[in-house]
């Protein structure tokens, strides 16, 4: 795509996410700001920021949303049970 702009980041994460459980998983972003928090009741993990990255030359384009993940070996599951948006208004 010509003109396409990315920024990508990657996180090592203190808590192994394989057969560790349900987790939720919260997404906060403003202006180009991006920050991820992680709690699981079932291990005692609280609300937790597990990754914060701003893009570089943020401009608001019209929205998408897309959910990706990758196993490595084809033998993982990746579930989504359930998702909320909410915006806040400007």
């Amino acid at each position: 795509m010509s003109g396409a702009r990315s920024s990508l980041t990657t996180e090592v994460l203190a808590v192994d996410l394989r057969d560790n459980g349900v987790f939720d998983a919260e997404v906060a972003f403003e202006n180009g700001r991006v920050e991820v928090y992680l709690s699981n009741s079932e291990i005692g993990m609280q609300r937790t920021l597990v990754l914060e990255h701003t893009i570089p030359n943020f401009a608001a384009p019209p929205w998408y949303l897309a959910f990706t993940a990758a196993t490595g070996a084809l033998n993982d599951r990746h579930v989504i049970h359930s998702i909320r948006l909410q915006a806040q208004a400007s």
